[in-house]
């Protein structure tokens, strides 16, 4: 599901690219993109293959109401927007628990770690399964590849990617591509 104005700068064009993937594989999915069109958003929507035009629904505008069930009834949320000022979306969706696919950009990630953070105070979200975290994968030329897991203080990344760095230059010729579970020490 995604809902947002259908235009460049919202990226629906690089999401119905993905999904055309995701449709090859997944025969029984289904795109939903509710919103009016933006700027470039004619354009996008004339550039829907016709393989999927069946697989991609436009409902335009949807009011209150016609998001919440779409929200309920979701299998995901997508908001893979290249530029946004708050991601209010994200809110939104979070509201019923759907998982959220989003692009890498600051909004996104703010909007993330303050929910984390808001949510940990409370004193009823418990750290490990189902918790907010981020993996990061560390890659240096002629090393493995290392997964560190489970960042939950996304301050501590800078660090730990510095000590992961020097580690895997020093000894980590000798290794093997790996995941590793970020201590609270953050090695």
């Amino acid at each position: 599901l995604y809902i947002g104005r259908i235009e460049t700068k919202k990226n629906t064009d690089n999401l119905i690219k993905a999904f055309e993937i995701i449709a090859k594989k997944h025969s029984n999915t289904t795109l939903i993109l509710a919103g009016s069109t933006g700027r470039g958003g004619k354009e996008i929507l004339k550039s829907i293959p016709e393989a999927l035009k069946n697989r991609i629904q436009l409902p335009g505008y949807v009011n209150e109401v016609k998001k919440e069930v779409l929200l309920k009834n979701a299998l995901c949320f997508v908001f893979p927007s290249r530029y946004e000022g708050f991601g209010l979306p994200l809110l939104e969706a979070m509201q019923y628990n759907l998982p959220i696919i989003a692009s890498d950009i600051p909004s996104s990630k703010e909007v993330a770690e303050k929910i984390g953070m808001i949510l940990r105070s409370t004193g009823k979200v418990k750290r490990g399964i189902g918790t907010i975290r981020q993996d990061v994968n560390v890659s240096v030329k002629d090393r493995p590849r290392i997964e560190l897991k489970g960042f939950q203080d996304l301050k501590s990344i800078p660090a730990v990617l510095d000590k992961e760095v020097q580690r895997l230059i020093e000894k980590g010729k000798d290794e093997g591509p790996h995941v590793r579970k970020v201590e609270k020490d953050g090695s």
